[in-house]
């Protein structure tokens, strides 16, 4: 899944990601490992999610203060309508052409963001008319 979002050569690539929810005493590890992973890809923008996505936002963080990131933006929220606004107001303000991955335990309720993202791209294609 995640490699697909690394093939679009030429479009600005933002993340959003939620919990793996029940993985039990692995879950700090897992989590640990999606924020390693995102942080050495050629991804822009990387939106966390959930209680356990805390972890994944840390070490995000520290390769972008180690200078081992190219993440432009690394943002972490506790609250579904928070991370919307936040992203809303990112692509709202950009002209880039775009590709954005969103993936989490169903349980995270992520279709939410592909709803409030599909609403927001009718908004912008009737902006364009």
């Amino acid at each position: 899944g995640c490699n697909v979002l690394t093939s679009f050569e030429e479009t600005y690539k933002i993340a959003v990601l939620g919990d793996m929810l029940e993985l039990g005493k692995i879950s700090q590890q897992e989590h640990e490992k999606v924020g390693r992973y995102f942080a050495k890809e050629n991804i822009q923008e990387i939106y966390y999610i959930g209680n356990d996505m805390v972890h994944a936002y840390e070490c995000t963080k520290e390769a972008i203060v180690e200078k081992t990131s190219q993440v432009n933006k690394n943002l972490y929220f506790r609250e579904m309508n928070q991370l919307e606004k936040a992203l809303e107001m990112s692509i709202g303000e950009s002209k880039k052409k775009m590709t954005i991955y969103v993936k989490g335990s169903l349980g995270m309720k992520m279709d939410s963001v592909i709803d409030m993202l599909e609403a927001l791209n009718g908004n912008l294609a009737d902006s364009t008319k």
